[in-house]
């Protein structure tokens, strides 16, 4: 996948721009269909896959378990699928309800699909990065408690800034 759909080192191939369009047009479908509750799907999402994402990612060499760090685990996955390789994770200091991981991810291979959904208006909510970032956040936090639930949103696109993903702690760890 990684060489593929690679935009990272400038060059989009056709596969690359067909999965933005794809995406794209599912996002803008959904925006149509259910208008501002439309971010519920990417809840729904996570929930229920969150699980096969992060088996996706351990098949590849992304190992999640309660020592990893998860800074290190989005970093690597978001590198290693040819997604990303300048990411910024800033962690929780103490992992409670309430508190929030924010990812800044710059060179997304995903970059031009928020792009285009803002010329339509429609907010950039079923992120594959936050769908990633998420079910590993998800999976670190359920090492410890299998309970544990997140929630993540997008902020919206700004041109000449990164994507900025919040995945929020739902449930508190069992200390």
């Amino acid at each position: 996948m990684g060489e593929a759909m690679s935009g990272i080192s400038g060059k989009e191939t056709v596969q690359l721009r067909l999965v933005n369009v794809i995406i794209a047009a599912y996002q803008y479908a959904l925006h149509k269909t259910l208008g501002s509750s439309s971010g519920a799907m990417t809840q729904l999402l996570i929930t229920n896959l969150g699980d096969e994402l992060v088996h996706m990612l351990e098949e590849t060499g992304v190992s999640i378990t309660a020592e990893t760090d998860p800074a290190d685990a989005i970093s690597n996955a978001l590198r290693e699928l040819g997604i990303a390789k300048h990411v910024e994770v800033v962690k929780p200091e103490t992992q409670s309800v309430g508190e929030e991981y924010i990812i800044k991810v710059y060179d997304s291979v995903f970059r031009e699909i928020p792009k285009f959904l803002a010329k339509l208006g429609v907010k950039y909510t079923l992120s594959p990065e936050a769908l990633l970032v998420a079910a590993i956040i998800r999976a670190y936090l359920r090492k410890k408690d299998p309970n544990a639930r997140v929630n993540v949103t997008v902020d919206e696109y700004a041109p000449d800034k990164p994507l900025t993903i919040r995945v929020k702690i739902l449930r508190a760890l069992k200390t």
